[in-house]
């Protein structure tokens, strides 16, 4: 028998393969939109510092490593003066949301989950809430996807398509 700090149960099967599948699916759109808000964050910093260019090397190279060494609410903070506010709810609270429910996802919402299936109830909970939290940080990823494509000069998808993306993610994030 194991002490309670070391992981014991080794046993896999399809179910515990399912819910692990939607763990790495959720932990790759927080992990996708926290780069998203760093680069955003680099590129809206090299812009507002254009004579960055005429700096020797390693001056860039040690003002991009300060860019780097902040943290996902920092970076979002750097670039969301550059976004207009959209009735009834902000830009801010928006990435705020985004902010706490990818940071629920990359630290919080994977503990205990070996004991979700055991219960059909605290199955529905768990991927209940798991959607509210990949749906908000789709949300984020939606609005830092459109202004990496805007300042990129990228092509920015339909309204259709935008309107429907934080349900889409979600949906590919819970499936089993």
């Amino acid at each position: 028998m194991n002490p309670d700090a070391f992981m014991g149960d080794f046993s896999r099967d399809e179910e515990t393969d399912k819910l692990y599948a939607v763990l790495g699916r959720a932990l790759t759109l927080a992990t996708r939109f926290e780069d998203k808000c760093e680069s955003l964050a680099k590129l809206v910093a090299l812009r507002q510092n254009s004579k960055i260019y005429a700096e020797p090397f390693e001056t860039r190279v040690k003002f991009v490593k300060k860019i780097e060494e902040k943290t996902l609410g920092q970076h979002i903070r750097k670039f969301l003066p550059s976004f207009e506010q959209i009735p009834d709810i902000s830009i801010e609270e928006l990435f705020k949301r985004a902010r706490e429910a990818r940071n629920e996802i990359a630290h919080k919402v994977a503990l205990g989950v070996e004991h979700t299936f055991a219960d059909p109830q605290d199955r529905g909970t768990f991927f209940g809430h798991l959607t509210v939290l990949v749906q908000a940080v789709a949300i984020g990823d939606r609005i830092a996807s459109i202004a990496l494509s805007d300042l990129n000069g990228d092509p920015i998808p339909t309204a259709e398509f935008l309107s429907k993306y934080h349900e889409n993610v979600a949906e590919w994030v819970v499936t089993l």
